[in-house]
């Protein structure tokens, strides 16, 4: 079992790489197995074809995102400490996954029917799972006056939501460390001046 594990991440990582080099409609799951060193036959023991392997891409990162935002909601810290490592974490993980831009967004804009449909079933649960954690923390900074009274839902949707501007900012060439920092301070502060609005 473990071996067969082995194999599927393996196959999961060439795919990955395979789609940012060559954009997913391209990509043929030949270039796939080539890119795994296995058998064009192997790969559809483990996958029905390249929109599945996709889909299971997609389904992977926010696993990751899911079990950070569980993790960071345990620990005994406030509120808006807990927001803050999340988003450290997510910004973090796109510094060192540069190539994921094209991957996420640009790509993927003009998606199959297909693709949509099957993305509404495997991924959207997974979306909104991780929109309840994040609810969660903002409910729990309401309830400590960290935060002010606003609809936990869709504070934590307006902070999914945040993820995008680390794409459209790098295709601006703005600096990492001042994009993080201005988004981090939009959210948490808004773009009023605090003297301008008593």
């Amino acid at each position: 079992m473990y071996m067969e594990e082995n194999k599927e991440e393996k196959i999961l990582k060439a795919a990955e790489k395979v789609f940012l080099s060559k954009g997913f409609f391209p990509a043929r799951m030949q270039d796939i197995a080539e890119a795994a060193g296995v058998a064009k036959g192997t790969l559809y023991l483990y996958f029905k074809d390249k929109t599945s392997i996709y889909i299971h891409l997609i389904s992977h990162r926010l696993d990751d995102a899911i079990s950070m935002i569980g993790m960071i909601n345990k620990q005994k810290t406030s509120a808006t400490e807990k927001m803050a490592r999340f988003f450290d974490e997510i910004a973090r993980y796109f510094a060192q996954a540069k190539e994921t831009t094209s991957f996420v967004s640009i790509e993927n804009i003009n998606l199959s029917d297909e693709l949509m449909k099957k993305m509404k079933v495997q991924v959207k649960p997974k979306m909104f799972k991780l929109v309840d954690l994040i609810a969660q923390i903002v409910e729990s900074g309401i309830k400590s006056n960290e935060f002010k009274k606003i609809n936990p839902q869709i504070t934590a949707m307006y902070f999914v939501h945040l993820i995008p501007m680390f794409f459209i900012s790098r295709m601006q060439f703005i600096n990492a460390k001042d994009r993080n920092k201005t988004i981090k301070v939009l959210f948490f502060d808004g773009i009023k001046n605090e003297k301008e609005s008593k």
